[in-house]
């Protein structure tokens, strides 16, 4: 499994079980259209911090990011870390 496809993975049961989104989560599922604004990216990625031991500052996204582009992202960041 690739890194981006382990941080779906983990942004999908962080969504599910902080958000209660039971929608079809995919990777080019947007955000915004989950309900998901800026404020709840901050929380989600200080958890994605917690469960992966990451330190995720400097993160960019896209204006509408899509689930897998915020994966990317976080993977870039991970990437560069290590």
């Amino acid at each position: 499994m690739s890194d981006s496809e382990t941080i779906i993975a983990v942004l999908k049961t962080l969504l599910r079980e902080r958000y209660c989104i039971d929608a079809a989560l995919e990777s080019s599922s947007r955000l915004e259209s989950l309900g998901i604004d800026s404020l709840h990216i901050l929380d989600l990625l200080l958890d994605v911090e917690a469960e992966l031991g990451i330190e995720l500052g400097g993160l960019a996204l896209p204006p509408h990011a899509t689930l897998g582009q915020l994966a990317d992202a976080i993977a870039g960041v991970h990437d560069r870390s290590t």
